[in-house]
Parts: structure tokens; sequence; C-alpha cells
């Protein structure tokens, strides 16, 4: 049988199955929407072959009146959808067809076999690009929780949500899934009785105690343990980030504008928004917080809002920049990001603006409206 997640058979770690699994399928139904992008390329050629005969026999029939049986070609008006007109040479196909109307007729025949037009296969192209974009979107999440069995367990119960995915596929055998959701548990709960949190604590400009995680066992711990009464929770909002807390404690400072401003800051300098200008950081009280069933360590759920407002990255300390500079940035998962040094200073540069052009894309991406919008753990949702 299975001992601490190993399979008697087969010495891969539970976390490297689960991933395999979750990746081939995957990896197998965006290869079916591959497939589907092409045929709908090949129709929509198609389709744009049938809107041009019928153009072209709507132009010949506008002209009827004014073709001859002799005419061979004739000048004639051809209008745009948009209103505007320009004359062009009408040349008839007098060798396959012995009068106007004839080729009229048949152009409207061959039109009618092309049963879509172009609109309506490019608006199912559009689709199923933002389902490929969907899913590859999960993919680099399954990648990104590798070694992560709640993280993998958690995507495993948001694919069987997804329209796109063959929940039947999903499964794998119920003693697996028995023991890795066990031996899940076990570690978080290991974890978080042993963490010792790394919070940055800073104080802002009246007074009050502002603690910044800087990873996710840190988020975890200061939305469901530190966090609490009249506290104010702040997270970036749409993008990783740290879990910001301002502490308000009774008989201390009250916050001023300055106070939560400095904090929103925080908030979107500790996050992927920090190379933006400006960022809208969500706000919320403690009590509005929530830990979805089966969400990896330091996703939440905000059952209300309390407000937003902007935060500024570049208004932090001095030395706050400083430091990440010479340090790195520790993103959610634990892990340093880019740091740097002075020999690679112009490398990381670049790097920085390639990451900012490629945010911007998302960020346009997002903005655009599909019915087909069933995103995998919801930015929008989960912090």
């Amino acid at each position: 049988g299975d001992v601490d997640g190993l399979d008697s058979k087969n010495e891969e770690p539970v976390e490297q199955r689960l991933h395999a699994h979750l990746l081939s399928i995957v990896d197998k139904t965006l290869k079916r929407y591959t497939k589907k992008e092409s045929s709908l390329l090949i129709e929509l050629q198609k389709a744009q072959k049938r809107e041009q005969y019928l153009h072209r026999g709507n132009l010949i029939t506008a002209n009827l009146y004014q073709i001859k049986p002799e005419t061979e070609s004739l000048i004639v008006t051809d209008w745009n959808e948009d209103g505007t007109s320009m004359e062009i040479e009408l040349k008839l196909d007098t060798d396959a067809y012995s009068s106007a109307v004839e080729e009229a007729n048949d152009l409207f025949s061959r039109a009618k076999k092309l049963k879509r037009g172009s609109i309506i296969v490019q608006d199912l192209l559009f689709s199923n690009e933002k389902i490929m974009e969907q899913l590859n979107f999960l993919r680099s999440q399954i990648n990104d929780g590798f070694s992560e069995l709640d993280v993998l367990l958690f995507l495993k119960e948001e694919m069987k949500k997804s329209p796109h995915i063959d929940s039947s596929t999903i499964e794998m055998p119920s003693a697996l899934v028995k023991k890795s959701g066990k031996i899940s548990n076990v570690k978080q709960m290991k974890a978080s009785r042993h963490y010792t949190p790394t919070f940055r604590e800073l104080k802002s400009p009246g007074g009050v105690k502002i603690l910044v995680g800087r990873n996710k066992r840190d988020n975890e711990m200061l939305s469901f343990k530190i966090a609490k009464g009249d506290d104010i929770w702040m997270h970036a909002r749409g993008c990783p980030g740290a879990h910001v807390v301002l502490k308000i404690s009774r008989g201390g400072p009250k916050p001023t504008d300055e106070c939560f401003q400095m904090a929103a800051n925080l908030a979107a300098f500790y996050s992927e928004a920090r190379s933006e200008r400006k960022a809208t950081i969500t706000l919320a009280e403690p009590k509005h917080i929530q830990k979805p069933r089966g969400a990896p360590l330091g996703a939440i759920k905000l059952r209300k809002e309390l407000k937003s407002m902007l935060g500024y990255p570049e208004d932090v300390p001095t030395e706050l920049k400083e430091k990440r500079e010479e340090c790195g940035f520790f993103g959610e998962n634990g892990t340093r990001s880019l740091g740097v040094k002075s020999k690679n200073k112009k490398k990381h540069k670049e790097e920085r603006v390639i990451r900012k052009s490629k945010k911007s894309e998302q960020h346009v991406k997002r903005k655009k409206k599909s019915d087909e919008s069933n995103v995998i753990l919801s930015e929008t949702d989960f912090y």
C-alpha cells in the first residue's frame, strides 16, 4: 500500500504523480482546442470567400439594368459597409457564363453552401483563444505548484468546475487522493504550528504599526492570526503580492490618511504591480477574510470589501527600495525573485521592462469581455 505518500511499485512522491496527471489532462485539452483553432481558421478562409461571392453577386444584380448581352465590363458604384462608395470596373466572366444573371445566380448558390459567415467564425475563434489562454494559465499554475501538494489538490478541484475540461478524467485512484489529502493536511498543520513569522514591521507617519508579509506563510498568519478587530487588511488587486495589515489598537494612535496611504503604497510595492506607476489596493476588515476549503497556503477569499484606494510603489521609503535592490524581492511562494546586484543591474533592468510590458498586455486582455471567462483561481476573488 501507500506509505508516506509513496507507492510501493512507484517510488515517485504523490506531488510528482499528481503534477504529471494534471499536466497531462491540461495538455490533452490544449491539443483539442489547438486542433479546433486550425479547423476554424480553414473555415474562416472559406467564410471570407463566401462573402466575396455574395458581394460580387449583389454587385452584378444591382447593375443588371445597364448590362447588355454583349457587355464584358462596365464601370459601377461599389458601396462599402461604412456608407462610402467608389467607382470600380466590373468584369463579367463571359467565358464561364452565358449571361450576367447566370453568373450572379451561381455566385449566390456557391455562397449558400458556405454556411457560417466570417463574423460568426471570428467570434468562435476569439472564444477558443480565451479558453486556450485560461488553459495555459492553469498549466503555469500546475507547474508553479510542482512540489506543493496543497496547491495541486486545490487546482484539481478547480479543474472539475471548468466546462472546458472533461471532469471524468480528473480523478486519480481513490487511495491516492485520500492519502494525498491526509498528507496535505498534516503538512499544513505542522507548518503553521512551528513556523516563525518574518513580517516586515514599519511605522506609519501617524505612529501606527504596519505589518507586511514576506512569503505565503507570513501572509497566511497575517490574515488569519494577526489581523483582528479594527485592523485593516490590504492587498494589490488582480495580481500576486504581500498581505499588508494596518494594526489599529484600542488606546493607540488613530490612523490618518497618510497612514492608510503608506500601507497602500507598501501593498503596491511588495506586489507584481511594483513596476507600475500606481495600483488599485483592496481594503477589508479581518472578519470578512475567509479561507476557501482546500485552498493553498496564503490564498484567501473576501466575503466583503471595505473599499479600494490607489497605492504608489515609488512613494515608499527610500531605504526599502535600496534594500530590495540589494537583496531581491521575496514573493508569495517564499522564493526570491530578481535582486539587483551591481554587476547585473543592466540585465535585470531590461528584464523588469519586459515584465512590465507583459503585465500591460495581460491587463488589456483582462479588460476584454468574453462569455467564456471561467478563469481558474479568479484574480478578483482570491489573494
